[in-house]
């Protein structure tokens, strides 16, 4: 007897059936919401149910909008992110007459969402090796592993993520002219995966290493956990993607303008950290606080003294890791620093140093780091 493997898509998502909602009060515009959120894009049979006495009240469907829905139109609106689902308004109109938009369910009918799922955000984003467990025994199913990290989750956009992408959104954005411009249609050329992007360019009247003329698009790419250590190939780019980027800028740039779409050059640095903590203090716990800070400093997504990424061009210095290792809870004092260029794989080379040098198209990346503890 032998046994034979098999592969299957796996998506990170909790699947719930037959959620009451609430009932309807008869009035028009009114408001329900999921139990758990945000709500993946609907699938077949995802569907709100309207049942009053058991029985059906009618098919009803999801729509965007209400802008074109006459009175008698069973729909509703479903906001995926904060799992709101909403019937048809009434609104006064100019002549003074009350205009309904999209049927309201019946006083008394039960408001069920037949079925629905949530998940897909970055913490889906596991590790190879990660899902191994069977939440229920399958016939002839010995065990599950996944031998590639899962990919693509990402959170929904926050409310200040949303107020400082405002301003781009007012503007015209059909053209690339500015850095801002090249930015901004990068990452609409690429959303899933572009977590950082800086546009290069010589302006008037600037010492600049840049050629007039010439644009530089650097782009990091998005990382399944942005805040701890990265791989190499976490911070690269296919020629596919790079192509597809370049293509789009190419039709929105100047014909004066020259592209360069390329990821940076990344710095990776090496750091050894000799502490002392109190008296019991758990080791263990120190070191992992310890590495996490440096993993998160000294990362292009996450780093620098704003968390929003290292800066580009910015050059460290030993006592940059001084500043970010400040107030770890249990650490009496700091006995030393060393700073070290380390290898794309994250081993450190030749000779500790007082700094590293970045060139402008560049961002530093944490290699592997080492906690020692003295008294």
């Amino acid at each position: 007897a032998h046994a034979r493997g098999g592969t299957v898509w796996a998506r990170h998502m909790q699947t719930l059936t037959n959620e009451l909602l609430g009932k309807s009060d008869g009035t028009p515009g009114q408001r329900f919401r999921t139990r758990l959120q945000p709500v993946l894009a609907r699938e077949a049979g995802e569907v709100v149910r309207v049942e009053l006495g058991g029985t059906p009240a009618g098919h009803w469907q999801e729509i965007t909008d209400f802008a074109g829905c006459a009175a008698t139109d069973n729909h509703y609106t479903f906001d995926s992110v904060s799992g709101e689902i909403r019937f048809g308004p009434a609104i006064r109109q100019r002549d003074g007459l009350i205009r309904r938009f999209g049927a309201i369910p019946p006083r008394g009918a039960n408001i069920i969402l037949q079925r629905y799922r949530v998940g897909g955000g970055i913490s889906g984003n596991v590790d190879t090796g990660a899902i191994n467990t069977l939440k229920s025994g399958i016939p002839f199913v010995d065990r599950v592993l996944n031998r590639e990290p899962a990919r693509g989750g990402l959170d929904a956009e926050t409310i200040e993520q949303a107020m400082m992408r405002a301003p781009s959104l007012i503007r015209s954005r059909d053209r690339a002219m500015s850095s801002d411009d090249f930015e901004f249609l990068t990452r609409q050329a690429l959303p899933a995966k572009v977590g950082r992007v800086r546009a290069l360019q010589a302006r008037p009247g600037e010492d600049s290493n840049v050629p007039p003329g010439q644009v530089y698009v650097l782009i990091v790419p998005q990382a399944n956990f942005p805040a701890g250590y990265l791989q190499a190939d976490e911070l690269s780019l296919t020629p596919e993607d790079l192509a597809t980027v370049h293509e789009y800028l190419d039709q929105r740039r100047l014909l004066t303008t020259r592209l360069n779409v390329r990821t940076p050059a990344y710095r990776w640095v090496s750091v050894n950290v000799q502490l002392g903590t109190m008296p019991g203090a758990d080791e263990g716990a120190v070191e992992r606080e310890v590495l996490a800070r440096l993993y998160r400093f000294l990362n292009p997504l996450t780093g620098g003294m704003d968390g929003t990424g290292w800066p580009f061009g910015r050059n460290l210095f030993v006592a940059d890791i001084y500043q970010a290792l400040q107030n770890i809870p249990n650490v009496t004092f700091i006995r030393n620093v060393q700073l070290y260029a380390a290898r794309p794989g994250g081993e450190r080379v030749g000779e500790p140093v007082d700094s590293i040098d970045v060139v402008a198209h560049g961002v530093i990346v944490s290699g592997l780091h080492d906690v020692q503890f003295v008294q």
